[in-house]
């Protein structure tokens, strides 16, 4: 049976190499999907995750990895935050996929897709 995956690290920073301090990270499905033996899992919702002072996932976020969907090609649109509510990343185009576990976002590769919002 599928399960969600907790996601850690990410160090995001702003375009001066400041972490992004207590900012906020936003997923969202790009569709509607399908885990098997699970259910549905909606797109257009936004997941919220808080960041830490040094620009990390905040706490423990469990997401649905993009591999135990029945489309393997979903993706998330991410976006992060400031703590001011400032855009600073994004938007990106990214999978989470269900290993490593936990899957460190550190990983992520930037692919900015232009007029993506």
């Amino acid at each position: 049976m599928a399960s969600k995956i907790q996601i850690v690290g990410g160090g995001f920073q702003d375009s001066l190499g400041n972490a992004v301090s207590n900012g906020t990270m936003t997923l969202r499905l790009i569709s509607d999907q399908q885990i098997p033996s699970t259910g549905q899992t909606v797109a257009g919702v936004l997941i919220n995750v808080p960041l830490d002072a040094s620009g990390n996932v905040k706490g423990t976020v469990y997401v649905w990895p993009n591999d135990v969907m029945q489309d393997t090609t979903s993706y998330y649109v991410v976006n992060v935050y400031n703590a001011n509510g400032q855009l600073v990343w994004g938007p990106q185009v990214q999978q989470i996929l269900s290993v490593p576990s936990p899957y460190n976002l550190t990983l992520w590769i930037p692919s900015n897709v232009p007029g993506l919002s």
